[in-house]
């Protein structure tokens, strides 16, 4: 038995506008299996940027062209200069993370960890990264809500 399965690039861009606000979108995961490249190369004009797992995601989508935001959601420390290197704009849920960049902080995001408990700095840790932050900018902070 063969299936086959037909993506409608047009459906997606069509969900994205519906909202009429700011959207990152995800495509981690090739997309949820409708293809990354594909799928950013189609919407990265309405969106506000991409969200992916890793930075070998993030790569991908560098190498094929994608030129707007790419948020890293699992960024270890050790790879924060690569997507650095890249213009990606990569994640720091953990101190460790923060102790990794310098005069970048500006180009990272900030996660905090508001229920889902998979990655993000716990509410209880806020005034401690407050003070490791020095009172400079970060470039965004985020959640993940689970509820």
């Amino acid at each position: 038995m063969k299936i086959d399965v037909k993506i409608n690039l047009e459906k997606i861009a069509c969900n994205i506008r519906q909202y009429n606000k700011k959207v990152i979108l995800m495509v981690k995961g090739d997309g949820y299996g409708h293809g990354i490249v594909e799928v950013s190369k189609h919407v990265e004009s309405i969106v506000y940027g991409l969200g992916v797992a890793t930075i070998e995601e993030g790569i991908v989508l560098r190498e094929n062209g994608i030129r707007g935001q790419v948020l890293v959601c699992q960024c270890l420390p050790q790879e924060i200069g690569k997507a650095l290197e890249y213009n990606l704009s990569p994640t720091i849920g953990c101190f460790e993370g923060l102790s990794w960049v310098d005069e970048d902080l500006d180009k990272v995001v900030i996660k905090i960890n508001t229920g889902m408990n998979r990655f993000g700095f716990d509410l209880d840790d806020l005034p401690h990264v407050e003070t490791m932050l020095k009172g400079r900018k970060v470039q965004g902070v985020y959640s993940h809500i689970y509820s």
